[in-house]
């Protein structure tokens, strides 16, 4: 498995993790608060004594919310893969005239591949984490 393909793999993993537990989150009965699901979660938090802060910081952190940073994070994922596929498609293609393609297919590549490592970045406290995967 390629570097890349490890940190991929790690990644996907780490979001599977996380969809489930927002899922779960998603499925319990919201209280009788007035308000709608999804909007005002950190309402239900009020009766916590949990400060204001933190029931902003809640609502921002919704499952729906949660859902939807998954969502993003797999698309740079499979972005990654595309580009990752084209960079070993034009490599080690020495033709003068596709100089621009190999340059392009290469940021291209660098560049998803850096903001998977950002994503991965999250989870560096876990014992799977490679700290090879940042950038230099």
């Amino acid at each position: 498995m390629t570097d890349t393909a490890e940190m991929v793999a790690f990644v996907e993993k780490r979001l599977n993790e996380e969809e489930q537990v927002a899922r779960e989150a998603d499925a319990e009965p919201f209280p009788d608060t007035g308000f709608e699901r999804g909007t005002h979660v950190a309402y239900g938090l009020q009766s916590t004594g949990l400060g204001l802060a933190y029931q902003g910081h809640a609502l921002l952190w919704d499952p729906a919310r949660a859902l939807l940073e998954i969502e993003a994070k797999r698309e740079r994922l499979r972005l990654l893969q595309v580009n990752e596929a084209r960079w070993a498609e034009v490599e080690n293609d020495s033709e003068p005239f596709n100089a621009f393609a190999r340059g392009d297919a290469c940021g291209r590549f660098n560049m998803a591949r850096r903001m998977v490592a950002l994503d991965a970045a999250v989870w560096r406290d876990h014992s799977d984490y490679d700290a090879g995967w940042e950038a230099p």
